[in-house]
């Protein structure tokens, strides 16, 4: 199963997750949206496939909505995600001088963790209905290699 997991402060996140949704399943794969909100980052290890779709808030900070899930993950013992596969987009601002700061968070601590990244993250300002569908093309063929057709 595919897991499009979305943190949003003004709902584009969330928006971007369902249309990457539309795209996934139109490709035939199997994949459902979940928000961060009261997802524990523990609970990653029993993922096959995570696909993030985050917004950045403020000065580089995670939306309000990914803040408890931002700081479990922070605390997982680096190596314990050795069987996820990932990819991360991310929007932001580029008025900010942390630009898309909380996508590159997740990726960089889903490395840590051992996770595998599938595809490189993909950074949008206000242009994330350009950039998601040639990402989301990328995406089909390396998730059904990678996950056996999920």
């Amino acid at each position: 199963m595919i897991t499009i997991f979305f943190a949003t402060q003004t709902g584009n996140a969330e928006e971007s997750a369902e249309n990457l949704l539309k795209h996934l399943t139109e490709g035939g794969l199997t994949a459902r949206t979940k928000t961060l909100y009261d997802y524990q980052a523990g609970k990653l290890a029993e993922e096959q496939v995570a696909l993030f779709v985050v917004s950045t808030f403020g000065d580089g900070e995670p939306p309000d909505d990914a803040i408890p899930f931002y700081a479990g993950l922070q605390t997982l013992a680096e190596g314990s995600l050795p069987g996820l596969k990932y990819a991360v987009f991310a929007l932001g601002d580029k008025c900010y001088d942390e630009f898309c700061k909380f996508g590159r968070d997740i990726d960089a601590q889903l490395g840590r963790l051992g996770a595998e990244r599938i595809l490189a993250t993909e950074e949008c300002d206000l242009d994330q209905d350009v950039k998601l569908p040639p990402w989301a093309d990328q995406l089909i063929p390396l998730l059904a290699e990678k996950a056996g057709a999920v």
